[in-house]
């Protein structure tokens, strides 16, 4: 993932910055995610919530999980000015599927280019974010990045 990546970033309601993270291809197998116009979702992104003074305060990652029969993953995805938080699961038995959408956060406004964390600012957030999910025995999805593949 070279630098040519460019971030998106959002001002929300509380005067914080959400920021987009690099989108990585979903795994064909298991559960298949859609959006909100019901079409198959082909990429998952991490979302990095910055307080008001700029601080990272959370972030909102892929997830995926298998319990007793079922496989499912959580994704998150931006849909015009909110961000949304999209499952599936899919049943190892019956082959059916359950898929929802929630709203996590209204109100975004799109920032300009020159308002938005470079590339390798986001990069610092996701270093950031590891270092405190390991502090809590978590790990992040992808394991490599913003380090290498």
């Amino acid at each position: 993932m070279g630098d040519e990546w460019r971030p998106r970033a959002w001002r929300l309601p509380d005067g914080g910055t959400l920021v987009e993270g690099p989108a990585f291809p979903l795994s064909p197998t298991g559960p298949d995610p859609r959006g909100l116009d019901g079409e198959s979702l082909t990429e998952e992104r991490t979302y990095y919530r910055l307080g008001p003074e700029g601080r990272l305060e959370e972030s909102y990652e892929p997830m995926d999980w298998s319990l007793d029969d079922e496989l499912g993953v959580q994704l998150y995805h931006v849909e015009g000015n909110v961000l949304l938080r999209h499952h599936a699961a899919l049943n190892c038995w019956s082959g059916g599927s359950t898929h929802s959408t929630e709203t996590e956060q209204v109100g975004l406004v799109p920032l300009p280019p020159k308002q938005t964390p470079s590339s390798r600012q986001v990069r610092a957030l996701a270093a950031e974010n590891r270092k405190r999910r390991q502090a809590r025995g978590q790990r992040t999805r992808h394991p490599f990045w913003p380090y290498g593949k």
